[in-house]
């Protein structure tokens, strides 16, 4: 704005027309960052990372996300691979017990092995759609001849050349293209994760969706109407042959005269391991309540006097101690030379999983919070035993498994299967320490390995799918009485 003019203007209404014209670079710079244009490179390939649209995530967490592509072709077919990379708000909000709970990464600054459980959430599934325009190479007709993809082309003026009409076309079409969440290999928040295996589509006719260049194309939906050359799949398979060479043929000259695409990526589907973010929020409340009640106790039992109490017990010991009136001390003594140990059975009532429940219970979540596994809970049951099922909830790509009871091993190296394999396991009195631990991570992705576990009348003891990385273990505590 010019300063003269400014300088006659009323302070609000100047400092509105400078807002206004701050927030429209903003929105101006937010439009041209939301699409990305991607050049054919040297070695025929287009390879770029585009910046997802803004999503309005329930849990909160996510703050951005950004899909990169790679695509060529080889030996004639459409090749993809893709990495993924989204960046966490550092809060995320749950429903516990009808109440929403907001927990943030700072607020576990205070409980290290929570901080890390945060750290390691990950989107459990999560789809993009790609779509914009492909621009590309120009085609010259004979002025009354028909141009068969003229859909796909922007025309230009005619021209004359050597005393004959031409009419120019330049390719300008609408390509929409879905990506599910099984070809994307996702990690943890600020990390670039990318597949590990290119994949390539079954036809020409499954890669990207082309539109016509009158068509709509502001939303990423692709609907197998007039509009779009690719054809459903039930639709597909009704072509005859002829019919299918022709759209193959299509496709493949629409693709290899592309000379640059420039793209926008919705989010279209985004879920999140439910049960670790309910899990981390309960844990997190457990504390905090257990750190408020002590700091309660302590400041009721000043008030009580019973410091005092504990300061008169302290000094009657020390008394009986120089007095020689140490009954422990001469029980403890008379224990050892008469081969009493009463240590000996403590620890052998330690490791023998005869502690108290409170014990257990507290000693497996330490160890898990300590070797950064996770705790999943403790259940109680009056059956003999219980029934431990397992399967893979994902794509069947060679997920492995571990099952332990009480640390030995049930199944050693279980391959897991699209349907539920079923393992009994006889339980001993009080506590079973049943854990399961991750083998590998399948050739499509995380270990996505299911666990049910059933009392032996039917009744469910607990239930979930996982999304883990190798070597991740848990487990649950089944209390037989």
């Amino acid at each position: 704005m010019n300063q003269r003019i400014k300088n006659h203007l009323p302070p609000s209404l100047s400092k509105l027309i400078g807002f206004s014209f701050v927030a429209a670079l903003s929105l101006l710079s937010i439009k041209i960052n939301a699409q990305t244009k991607i050049t054919k490179n040297s070695e025929n390939r287009f390879i770029g990372m585009i910046k997802s649209d803004f999503y309005s995530d329930p849990n909160g967490l996510l703050k951005d996300a950004s899909i990169g592509i790679e695509w060529w072709t080889l030996l004639g077919e459409p090749v993809e691979l893709y990495s993924v990379k989204w960046n966490s708000t550092g809060v995320f909000k749950v429903n516990i017990e009808g109440k929403q709970i907001s927990i943030s990464k700072n607020s576990l600054n205070k409980y290290p092995d929570l901080q890390k459980r945060f750290d390691n959430i990950k989107p459990y599934k999560i789809d993009f759609a790609i779509y914009g325009t492909a621009d590309g190479g120009s085609s010259s007709v004979k002025r009354g001849s028909s141009f068969q993809y003229s859909s796909f082309y922007n025309q230009g003026s005619a021209y004359k050349k050597d005393g004959q009409s031409y009419d120019p076309y330049k390719l300008s079409a609408r390509v929409l293209y879905q990506i599910p969440d099984a070809k994307l290999l996702v990690g943890k928040s600020g990390q670039t994760s990318r597949s590990i295996v290119p994949e390539s589509p079954m036809t020409w006719n499954e890669f990207i969706a082309w539109k016509q260049n009158t068509s709509n194309y502001s939303e990423p939906n692709i609907k197998y109407d007039y509009l779009v050359l690719n054809k459903s799949e039930s639709e597909y398979r009704k072509l005859d042959e002829g019919a299918k060479k022709q759209l193959i043929s299509t496709l493949k000259h629409l693709y290899s005269n592309t000379n640059s695409f420039t793209l926008k990526a919705q989010i279209t589907n985004l879920e999140w391991p439910k049960y670790e973010l309910e899990s981390l929020a309960r844990e997190f409340l457990k504390r905090e309540e257990k750190k408020e009640t002590e700091e309660e106790q302590k400041e009721d039992d000043f008030w009580s006097g019973e410091e005092e109490k504990t300061d008169k017990t302290k000094e009657a010991k020390e008394d009986d101690f120089w007095n020689g009136k140490s009954e422990n001390t001469q029980e403890n003594t008379d224990d050892f030379w008469s081969g009493k140990d009463k240590s000996k059975n403590t620890e052998d009532d330690f490791w023998g999983g005869k502690g108290s429940v409170e014990e257990e219970v507290e000693l497996e979540r330490k160890l898990a919070e300590a070797s950064g596994d996770q705790y999943l809970g403790h259940k109680t049951v009056t059956t003999k035993y219980i029934r431990v099922r397992c399967r893979d909830h994902g794509d069947i790509d060679g997920d492995r498994v571990e099952i332990l009871h009480n640390g030995k091993v049930i199944e050693s190296n279980y391959t897991l299967s699209a349907s539920f394999s079923t393992f009994n396991v006889e339980l001993t009195e009080g506590i079973n320490r049943i854990s399961f631990r991750a083998l590998n991570q399948g050739s499509l992705g995380n270990n996505t390995a299911q666990f049910r576990i059933e009392d032996q009348n039917d009744n469910l003891l607990y239930n979930n799918e996982w999304n883990i990385t190798t070597g991740y273990k848990g487990t649950l505590l089944i209390i037989k009485n």
